[in-house]
């Protein structure tokens, strides 16, 4: 048996020798595939966000609402995607590229509010991991603004003008203004 075997498949068959020199049949192939190959870097195709207000794909640096946003991509059919977030070594969370060669995955929590970098690397079926992608930027504000207070309202028009008072209500058919 050769020591080292090149990439791809090979066929291995054993039979056995006794002392007196007789040999038994070939034993049926068993097929190793030998894979020392790292994926390709996955690419991130798409960004998706899906949360009400502006929904759509999304650019790198872009400003979103979505704390959850689905991002897409290819790599490597039966590969592992692996995605993580702002540097941290611990993956946030896999998914498996389909064998049309996509992939989609949507973080399980929502992500804080501020800046954030998704990379991902993938890992093939062998144990083979590629290198770490280019970061993709988001910066997430799921807050929603604090309700508008009305401070005052000014009535501009003629005959009487300036600031109406906090009771003031139109109480007759013409639209004057009372108040109580």
């Amino acid at each position: 048996m050769p020591r080292n075997l090149s990439e791809g498949s090979h066929n291995l068959t054993v039979s056995a020798t006794d002392p007196a020199g007789n040999t038994s049949a070939v034993s049926a192939p068993w097929t190793i595939v030998v894979d020392i190959t790292p994926p390709a870097i996955p690419v991130l195709t798409s960004v998706v966000d899906d949360q009400p207000g502006i929904t759509g794909n999304l650019v790198s640096g872009q400003l979103t609402n979505d704390a959850t946003p689905t991002l897409n991509g290819r790599g490597e059919a039966g590969a592992t995607i692996n995605v993580y977030l702002d540097g941290n070594p611990a993956s946030i969370g896999t998914t498996t590229v389909n064998s049309d060669g996509t992939w989609s995955f949507t973080p399980q929590t929502p992500l804080a509010n501020g800046s954030h970098t998704f990379t991902l690397s993938a890992t093939d079926p062998a144990g083979n991991s590629s290198a770490v992608s280019s970061g993709f930027v988001l910066t997430i504000d799921a807050t929603p603004p604090a309700a508008p207070v009305i401070a005052s309202v000014a009535d501009n028009t003629a005959p009487v003008t300036g600031i109406v008072p906090t009771a003031a209500r139109r109480t007759k058919p013409d639209n004057t203004l009372g108040y109580r």
